[in-house]
């Protein structure tokens, strides 16, 4: 009786755990899904996780380019990864409900992109700016960023005079409420990637303008996503069949057929949204400029020595002076330093 009463509870529990998986919209359980496989190699194996994470100078002067997707996806430590999954998880089924499986699945490739892009441009910028090379070796990791991006969706979703709770310690306006986590965060946590949640909430606002290049450019309209799910194609009436996906919302909206997220009442000339913008704005356009003069501080002070090297390599190389003229230059200097003391 005993084994059976066993095997009842476990069956129980299995199916408890299968119909919560099946109620994670697909979009959300495939990125939480590729994180949690990434860890379970990280568990495994061991890797060392210095050549995965978002590394300025080795994206920059290395071209180690997978670092900028690689790095949404390792996690420092299983709890790392248990919150941000459970961040992500409640901020991924909300907007997945309301937009729909593809389209969340474009915000998000989108988000680790664009946030990796964003946080080496500020890097490189503060570094130019302080004149520290250090900050460039800096190494971040982890899902963060993209729900820093997606929070910033979510709260334009919603009614701007509604408030939301922070750790239970204080309320702020829904507007507010990214800009607000951030600090708390910072001041609580000062480890964390502080330029990596700032690129979140850059680009969720970015996002958030309907009248942006985001918008227009980089995200699916209603009517791609409908005539996608459309298909007639036996994998794709599969995969639009299953449970857990969400088909695309079925009304039409201005602005050429874009989703909007600003709530009906929001203020668009808000104080937050034209900071952000004026951040995300100077650091694209700069980029060209800020990435030269990061050259040029690297050859007149980061490796001063290294230049000369080079320079008297060359001069050897190309025979403008041999090893037997740079001996004799150097027995003939104590000689001339001494007449020039006698005169």
């Amino acid at each position: 009786m005993r084994n059976n009463d066993m095997l009842t509870n476990n069956n129980v529990s299995n199916s408890r755990a299968l119909e919560t998986l099946s109620r994670i919209p697909l979009s959300t359980f495939s990125y939480g899904a590729l994180c949690s496989w990434t860890f379970l190699y990280q568990f495994l194996v061991n890797p060392d996780l210095s050549r995965y994470t978002l590394n300025a100078q080795c994206i920059l002067m290395h071209r180690e380019y997978h670092r900028i997707i690689t790095c949404a996806f390792f996690h420092g430590s299983f709890l790392h990864l248990a919150m941000n999954m459970f961040s992500y998880m409640a901020l991924g089924k909300s907007l997945e409900k309301r937009f729909g499986t593809l389209f969340m699945y474009f915000t998000v490739a989108w988000s680790i992109l664009l946030t990796s892009f964003l946080h080496v441009l500020l890097t490189l910028t503060g570094s130019i700016v302080t004149r520290d090379s250090s900050l460039l070796n800096g190494h971040s990791l982890g899902f963060s960023a993209v729900l820093f991006h997606l929070l910033v969706l979510e709260s334009k979703c919603h009614d701007p005079d509604a408030s939301h709770s922070i750790l239970g310690l204080i309320h702020v306006p829904s507007k507010y409420y990214p800009w607000a986590l951030l600090i708390m965060l910072q001041i609580l946590m000062p480890n964390v990637s502080f330029l990596g949640h700032l690129s979140g909430i850059l680009c969720g606002t970015l996002q958030s303008n309907n009248d942006g290049i985001y918008q227009k450019y980089l995200l699916p309209s209603i009517d791609f996503i409908h005539r996608c799910e459309q298909q007639s194609h036996p994998l794709v009436r599969r995969i639009t069949s299953l449970q857990s996906y969400i088909h695309a919302p079925s009304f039409s909206l201005e602005n050429n057929d874009r989703i909007l997220f600003f709530f009906s009442n929001n203020n668009a000339h808000d104080t937050t949204t034209i900071l952000s913008r004026c951040l995300a704005r100077a650091t694209t356009t700069t980029y060209t400029y800020m990435y030269n003069a990061y050259r040029k501080v690297q050859c007149t002070i980061i490796m001063p020595s290294q230049e000369n090297n080079n320079r008297d390599n060359d001069d050897l190389h190309n025979g403008t002076i041999s090893m037997q003229q740079r001996q004799q230059q150097q027995q003939q200097e104590p000689f001339l330093s001494k007449e020039s003391d006698m005169v």
